[in-house]
């Protein structure tokens, strides 16, 4: 059970860098080309939704290309481990669609917030 709540809090604090991260190149962008913060957070957040969906559309697009295909049948590894390779990169890739989504929509909150306040 601890071990659930470690990857958890791992997972939590990495949300919080990328956020604080975003957050300030946001807020510098609005800044020097004196944008509204909340129009800024808005745009943050669909740029963050789009990047998941990207790279969803590069993982199939490199799986259905032939030439990684043949690459991965040329190499050592035996079936089972580029299987396997192949699977926990596909993982990775939803796992990477969800973290942006929630990104996007705790981007799009703050920028909903900020338009309550008329920033």
């Amino acid at each position: 059970m601890r071990g659930i709540f470690k990857i958890i809090l791992k997972y939590l604090i990495i949300l919080v860098i990328v956020l604080l991260i975003i957050s300030a190149v946001v807020f510098i962008i609005s800044k020097v080309y004196e944008f509204t913060l909340s129009t800024t957070f808005s745009y943050a957040s669909i740029i963050s939704m789009v990047l998941g969906v990207l790279s969803i559309y590069g993982n199939i697009s490199m799986n259905a290309d032939p030439r990684f295909f043949q690459t991965e049948s040329a190499s050592i590894k035996s079936i089972h481990q580029r299987t396997k390779d192949i699977i926990s990169f596909k993982d990775s890739t939803y796992f990477f669609l969800f973290f942006m989504i929630i990104v996007g929509l705790l981007l799009k909150l703050i920028s909903n917030i900020l338009i309550n306040f008329s920033l």
